[in-house]
């Protein structure tokens, strides 16, 4: 099961349960991502306000109390009643932000393949068998704040998600000019322009994006082995979520 379907799945059993509260959440989430990436410049918008925010739009009992209301929960915890509803507090913090996670990235995913709100509803239905609760949500705030999605993610750190169509790669090697350095002797130039790093040999990345939009990417080799180095984490951690 791709991650994507695995969202949809999560969120999909919120909003057939509860669809009223789900489309407040998703309305409330939709909001703040958007007002995170205009007003701040932190990567990270699950801030503890706004995950607080979204969990008081799905249960009763997790209103914005202030500094009091902490040191009140904080006080509560010490005790074995409160151990109980401390984890079963954290147990729902943690659903909350894997819910507002999965519904951003099904955003994301429509945002990304310049779907309408009619195609995300269609493939919400078709592909991946949702209930109508979920696909009426989805097209509802797609439909509303689509232009608003497409400059949050565009804000965000890895701007706009598009899908990636080849991988091309080459090397190159910086020609040295002996012209600037009047100085006749070859072995001399080479030296001079070796010195300054501009015989370097760097490896450029092409990455074909649909649309036919390229980007470009030069690594020298310190940087190639350092990328290759977060690649290999990133696909422990795919292996992992995986397995």
């Amino acid at each position: 099961m791709s991650s994507f379907e695995t969202a949809v799945r999560n969120c999909d059993e919120v909003s057939s349960s509860s669809p009223e509260k789900f489309q407040a959440f998703l309305d409330h989430l939709v909001n703040a991502y958007h007002r995170h990436h205009v007003t701040s410049t932190r990567t990270d918008w699950k801030s503890e306000k706004i995950m607080l925010q979204l969990r008081s739009k799905l249960f009763s009992g997790f209103e914005d109390d202030g500094d009091d209301g902490a040191q009140r929960r904080e006080g509560n915890d010490r005790t074995e009643d409160g151990a109980l509803a401390r984890d079963e507090r954290e147990r729902l913090e943690r659903m909350i932000e894997q819910l507002a996670t999965d519904a951003i990235l099904i955003l994301k995913k429509a945002v990304g393949q310049d779907w309408t709100a009619d195609a995300l509803a269609e493939t919400l239905l078709t592909e991946c068998a949702c209930g109508a609760e979920l696909a009426s949500s989805m097209h509802e705030v797609y439909s509303r704040d689509k232009e608003k999605l497409q400059r949050s993610f565009a804000r965000g750190t890895f701007g706009m998600v598009k899908r990636l169509e080849s991988v091309r790669w080459r090397t190159q090697v910086g020609l040295f000019d002996s012209s600037n350095d009047g100085d006749k002797n070859t072995n001399t130039a080479k030296k001079k322009s070796k010195e300054k790093g501009n015989d370097e040999v760097t490896a450029v990345l092409e990455l074909c994006m649909e649309k036919n939009e390229t980007t470009s990417i030069e690594f020298k080799k310190e940087e190639l082995f350092t990328f290759f180095k977060e690649l290999e984490t990133i696909q422990m951690k795919i292996d992992d979520l995986n397995s």
